[in-house]
């Protein structure tokens, strides 16, 4: 009993840390997002492959937790034109697929070039979004399931992520 006990109380410490990264994560990004009128949005060159990879050792303890199965196929040296703060998109991404997605289920990160174009797809088992409803997906406090209380979030991440992805002209 002592043993599962401490294991499930250890899940729920992973689970607020992994929350709470995504948080600040979250934080950062509509800080360097929502700068006023006339400001200037700094491109650098980025290794987004490393952003990738480093998105989903953060979240694979979690998705480990839920007895997801996490695959990550990210191509080495795959760098894009983008703002400080892009790894929110792999962070909000994951951090989606693996709330919505039940135990036992799979999640898959991938990353590659296609036709010179950095193109990235999180895929899983969830239950996907009815088609009504994914209009609404990119709105910022937007949160499909919010009445039933079951997943935790802001309803910040997708915005997040649509922001960055039109920032770079995706």
């Amino acid at each position: 009993k002592g043993a599962e006990e401490i294991r499930r109380y250890m899940e729920k410490v992973l689970e607020a840390v992994t929350s709470s990264q995504l948080i600040l994560s979250n934080a950062r990004a509509i800080s360097r997002l929502s700068s006023g009128p006339g400001s200037f949005v700094a491109f650098e060159d980025l290794d987004i492959s490393r952003m990738a990879r480093q998105a989903a050792e953060i979240m694979a303890p979690l998705a480990s937790s839920k007895r997801l199965s996490l695959g990550v196929e990210v191509a080495d040296g795959v760098f894009a034109r983008a703002p400080k703060g892009f790894e929110s998109v792999f962070m909000n991404l994951l951090s989606n697929a693996v709330k919505y997605t039940p135990p036992g289920g799979k999640v898959r990160l991938s990353l590659r070039v296609e036709d010179g174009r950095a193109v990235t797809r999180v895929e899983d088992t969830g239950p996907g979004v009815p088609p009504d409803s994914r209009g609404r997906l990119f709105s910022k406090f937007e949160r499909l399931d919010a009445d039933k209380g079951k997943i935790e979030g802001q309803g910040l991440g997708l915005s997040i992520v649509a922001s960055f992805v039109d920032l770079v002209g995706g």
